[in-house]
């Protein structure tokens, strides 16, 4: 026993204190879970979640056979973060051992169909297609919902990639997307931030984003955040994490979806453009030219260093999100403050 306490006291040492060792444990934790990939805790909360939002699973697609990753314990946890209870027989019958797929859970959610589309069938995906080229006619307007969860990120020719997926979805359906966006650069090709969505999903390209919601998932004190659009907001959604972070977006379709020409344009250039200087790629614009001229450099990333930090309220021992600017990012106590 005693050299147990020894033992554990020298890593806490080694670890830089007890606020340290923790966060080391989350790192280890992210670490082993960005190699399971599927359907997780935080993702089964916002399906729950979308359903409850008035998505219908009806005729469902999912990009690439999603796997569900779910112990009882958490499929309990999820369903409650999104407001609503699981029966105790549900969870068994979902997280039970011979149960892989996410197919039951979206069945569950509404589903009547549920098929996979992937470029090979080595999982049992039902339909098989390159995202990188455009999809055929028997694809489009073909599901009332399409979950992307972890594919995009993979496919090289990201804007033919989304607008099959775009296409996929018919009109008044979701299309529902499960994406990284901070904290697991080299897992794919790329990772996307709000201002992209916003600029993509819009009315011109023939949709509307209901929801944009983020979180860390690879940690054990993440909370949800509700994102706002860069272009209400006044300035560019600029953040930083320290453990892998996802977003997680409702899209309606609200009409044709033709080719994205003109290309989406990020909001503040846009706005600059045409002369409406209440956005920008900062603020306070004139404040940073000012400070340019009379402020050194190190008084400068002082102040940088200051304003570049949110603390939330659930971590006592690190900061989950540094947001530029916090309007961007609406911190909730769980999913259910969002149902309408």
């Amino acid at each position: 026993m005693v050299a147990k306490t020894i033992a554990m006291f020298r890593w806490v040492h080694r670890c830089g204190g007890i606020g340290r060792g923790l966060e080391w444990f989350d790192h280890e934790i992210s670490r082993l879970r960005e190699v399971e990939m599927g359907i997780e805790q935080h993702s089964v909360a916002f399906l729950v979640h979308s359903g409850l939002q008035g998505v219908d699973f009806g005729q469902t697609a999912t990009l690439g056979r999603q796997e569900l990753r779910v112990a009882p314990q958490e499929m309990r946890r999820a369903f409650e973060s999104a407001g609503r209870q699981a029966q105790e027989a549900q969870i068994a019958r979902l997280t039970a051992s011979d149960q892989k797929w996410v197919d039951p859970l979206l069945m569950d959610l509404g589903a009547e169909v549920v098929q996979a589309l992937d470029i090979s069938d080595y999982e049992g995906a039902a339909l098989t297609w390159d995202l990188n080229t455009e999809i055929p006619q028997k694809f489009e307007s073909r599901f009332s919902t399409v979950l992307e969860a972890g594919l995009l990120e993979h496919v090289f020719n990201f804007p033919v990639a989304i607008r099959n997926c775009m296409r996929m979805v018919e009109t008044g359906g979701h299309l529902l997307l499960i994406t990284p966006t901070n904290g697991e650069s080299g897992h794919g090709f790329y990772q996307f931030s709000p201002e992209l969505f916003f600029r993509t999903l819009s009315p011109r390209y023939g949709y509307q984003v209901q929801e944009m919601l983020f979180r860390e998932t690879g940690s054990r004190r993440g909370a949800w955040y509700h994102v706002q659009d860069p272009a209400e907001v006044g300035a560019r959604a600029q953040f930083r994490t320290r453990h892998a972070s996802y977003l997680f977006v409702i899209a309606r379709r609200v009409g044709p979806v033709p080719p994205f020409e003109p290309p989406p344009l990020q909001s503040d250039y846009v706005q600059a453009w045409t002369g409406d200087h209440r956005v920008q790629g900062s603020p306070v614009s004139r404040g940073r030219r000012l400070a340019r001229r009379f402020v050194p450099s190190q008084g400068r990333a002082a102040w940088r260093h200051a304003r570049y930090r949110r603390r939330p309220a659930a971590s006592w021992y690190h900061r989950n999100l540094y947001a530029q600017l916090p309007s961007h990012f609406r911190r909730l106590r769980s999913l259910a403050e969002l149902q309408h």
